[in-house]
């Protein structure tokens, strides 16, 4: 969908991206669809690992923006290798 092009970043409202919904009528499935990602996500982290890409410059530290609960790295240049 166009709303999420960089071109139409802000203009979106902040209800515009809520995947399972909200209330007493959201999604079903959400706790499994949680869960899931949750395990794919452990399975990479059992799976790879994560090392410093051979693109990063020596001195070279992730942007970052914080929002009022996170602290979202912007790019971060790493790569996964595949656990022995």
């Amino acid at each position: 969908p166009e709303r999420w092009r960089p071109e139409n970043a802000g203009q979106a409202s902040a209800a515009a991206w809520m995947p399972f919904g909200l209330g007493n009528r959201n999604c079903v499935g959400m706790r499994f669809g949680l869960e899931e990602a949750k395990l794919t996500l452990a399975r990479v982290i059992l799976r790879f690992r994560f090392e410093r890409s051979a693109h990063a410059k020596e001195n070279d530290q992730p942007e970052v923006f914080a929002i009022p609960i996170q602290i979202i790295p912007k790019h971060v240049p790493v790569r996964m290798v595949l656990r022995e």
